[in-house]
């Protein structure tokens, strides 16, 4: 019985897997889709205190609305690019590539910024005219 089971569930997945033949016509280019992933894949990690009294889903309305494509739209391509397994997998590791590049750049400015010296309170005060 489990092993019927099990032919059920894999024909299942394979057969959802497999590409249709042509594209709706709803579907978003494909380099739209991947820039939309990486913006929300790092909306979804923003910490909510970072945020200031702005929502994830505020976040992700603007994102929509900066390339002119619908939840909808990109719902129905994010489930049409996903159909064809193997090309999604390299595509999110590009993505993925894409991300670390992006979190490196950002972690050298933060070391950058963080081993700068900065002058004390008590030397500011003095160069202003009138404090001493």
């Amino acid at each position: 019985m489990r092993k019927v089971l099990f032919v059920i569930v894999a024909g299942l997945i394979f057969w959802g897997c497999e590409p249709e033949s042509s594209a709706p016509d709803e579907i978003i280019n494909e380099e739209t889709y991947e820039r939309m992933f990486i913006e929300f894949a790092i909306i979804n990690q923003l910490d909510q205190q970072l945020l200031n009294n702005i929502s994830q889903e505020e976040l992700r309305t603007k994102v929509y609305e900066s390339y002119g494509v619908s939840e909808d739209e990109f719902r129905i391509s994010h489930e049409y690019y996903e159909r064809n397994i193997e090309e999604q997998i390299e595509r999110v590791k590009e993505i993925n590539k894409i991300l670390r590049e992006e979190r490196d750049s950002i972690q050298v400015i933060q070391r950058k910024f963080e081993t700068t010296p900065r002058e004390k309170l008590d030397s500011l005060r003095q160069t202003l005219p009138g404090r001493e």
